[in-house]
């Protein structure tokens, strides 16, 4: 599995923002796009890419989505 560091993935990386269902509900070119909509801290998006792979599960307004991660 590859490991993202921080300043590559601000750089180099874009998103997807999937619901519970697998629908996508939008696409995201880099962090700086994604920062604006969502209140994550790239390190700690970082640090949960690393642990759990591509995709992984987080809340927005109480409710679970799922986002995606590639470069």
């Amino acid at each position: 599995m590859k490991k993202f560091n921080s300043k590559t993935f601000r750089e180099k990386n874009y998103f997807i923002l999937y619901d519970k269902d697998d629908y996508i509900i939008c696409y995201f070119d880099n962090y700086q796009e994604l920062s604006t909509r969502l209140n994550y801290r790239c390190s700690d998006l970082v640090y949960k890419f690393n642990q759990y792979g591509n995709l992984i599960s987080i809340v927005i307004g109480n409710k679970l989505y799922k986002l995606y991660t590639s470069c």
